[in-house]
């Protein structure tokens, strides 16, 4: 590269993203900023979903082509010639950015989460050169990409939950690295345990924290009580990689918590305010439902029960730009199935044989439990006027349950986490390439659940000298 650059020529430099960045922004901009008069010019580029996965395993050597070829350019007259002719090449790899419609709200993207600065490259302006010359397009648009391919697969790859109503673990060090030596890179806890988040400073995980229910009160009528728990649980980790905290699971709780339970989220964002980048959620299921769930309730017909309570829900996490967490276990499911559908294992394994179940109202038809589940709270969000609001989604599948019970094996628990994997990327029938942030249920067994179905107290992937019997 050249090591000084002429007078009067622009140099470059990376645009920051914020939180109303546009889909070009969100997936690379980089801008010309003249040193004089010289006119600016904008080179966008978008990479589509399934290259994400692909550049990781693509080799060195071939990266700086796959990348590229992956682009679609806003001003093409503003590429050197070589270069657009190179360019040129991608419809031919049937990747355009058009075809998988990823937007920054839904991938959460953030300029600080990127990071991608000149100082990281170790090269200062002047190596930089003129914005035109090839090797800077090129190192530039690698190293974005390389650092979105990052993102993009640590924050929508598959999760593990880790329960703790388990009497039956490994020591704190242990379950970090039972967690990294499976390639799982996010961790969702039930609870908090210092010893565990001692162990996971620095270690690249990213963690979801939870607070039971019995939280709640406390949170709501006390603002010292949050900010008592945030300084013991997030602020003496700032090792810790928090990406959200999750209050409550409404599932089980009371009445009473429920009432409470929006000014406890509310305090419990205050009490954050130094840690901007963690978000506060809370966890929900189908019992939310203002009518009993199956699997031939119609997703668009869907509506919870307490409007009043989940619209306020809602838009606390429409302000705060925060998801919406979700347990859909189509396993749970396989004993209410009505007489008028016709659904076999296919359809709850998330198995490619599969055939369409279930036809709503509007015609989407569906060939998986686990999609109409999901879409079912889509339903309900937008019967609120909340439709675009994010979830992250808790599914998993018990190795045992009840005596007798056939459905609940090793087998199918690892058949149902292999496949879950492979479809998350591709969304859901009424969320189509919007890829779903999930969390496989769970990392162990947990005997100590109270009032649950016995297939719940074994969702463990690890037991029997903590092997992995399920996980993909």
């Amino acid at each position: 590269m050249p090591q000084a650059r002429l007078q009067n020529q622009p140099h470059l430099e990376l645009r920051g993203l914020g939180d109303s960045t546009s889909p070009n922004e969100a997936l690379g901009c980089y801008r010309t900023s003249p040193i004089s008069t010289a006119p600016a010019r904008m080179l966008q580029a978008r990479l589509t979903e399934p290259a994400i996965s692909q550049l990781c395993s693509v080799s060195a050597r071939l990266r700086h082509a796959a990348l590229l070829s992956l682009c679609s350019v806003s001003h093409p007259s503003s590429v050197p010639q070589h270069l657009s002719s190179f360019l040129d090449s991608a419809p031919e790899l049937g990747t355009s950015a058009p075809k998988f419609g990823i937007s920054a709200p839904e991938l959460g993207i953030s300029a600080p989460e990127l990071g991608t600065s000149a100082p990281e490259l170790g090269i200062s302006a002047p190596e930089l050169g003129h914005w035109n010359h090839p090797h800077t397009f090129l190192l530039l648009a690698l190293f974005r990409g390389q650092r979105y391919c990052h993102y993009q697969l640590t924050m929508t790859g598959l999760g593990l939950y880790y329960g703790r109503q388990t009497s039956n673990s490994p020591s704190a060090a242990q379950v970090v690295n039972m967690f990294k030596e499976n390639d799982y890179s996010k961790m969702w806890i039930s609870e908090a345990d210092d010893d565990l988040l001692n162990a996971l400073n620095n270690q690249g995980i990213k963690v979801i924290l939870g607070i039971p229910n019995f939280m709640i009160k406390g949170f709501s009528s006390n603002v010292h009580a949050a900010n008592s728990w945030v300084k013991n649980n997030i602020s003496s980790h700032q090792s810790v990689g928090f990406t959200h905290v999750c209050l409550g699971d409404l599932s089980n709780m009371s009445t009473e918590d429920g009432m409470d339970l929006i000014q406890a989220m509310e305090n419990l964002d205050a009490a954050l305010k130094r840690h901007s980048n963690i978000k506060v959620s809370t966890l929900v299921d189908n019992s939310s439902f203002a009518s009993k769930y199956d699997i031939g309730t119609f997703p668009s017909k869907c509506q919870f029960s307490s409007k009043n309570l989940f619209r306020e829900i809602l838009k606390f996490l429409k302000d705060k730009d925060s998801p919406l967490f979700i347990k859909a276990m189509p396993y749970f499911e396989m004993d209410n199935i009505p007489i008028s559908i016709k659904a076999n294992e296919d359809n709850f394994l998330l198995n490619t044989s599969a055939t369409i179940f279930l036809t709503d109202q509007d015609n989407t038809e569906y060939k998986f439990v686990f999609d109409a589940m999901v879409d079912s709270f889509f339903g309900a969000m937008k019967d609120l006027g909340y439709e675009n609001t994010k979830i992250v989604v808790a599914s998993g599948w018990p190795r045992e349950s009840k005596a007798g019970d056939t459905k609940a094996t090793v087998q199918n628990a690892k058949t149902y986490n292999s496949n879950l994997k492979r479809h998350i990327k591709s969304g859901t029938p009424k969320n189509k390439n919007r890829i779903i942030e999930t969390f496989i249920w769970s990392a162990f067994d947990e005997e100590w659940l109270e009032g649950v179905h016995e297939g719940w107290k074994h969702l463990g992937a690890f037991v029997f000298g903590w092997n992995n019997l399920t996980l993909p």
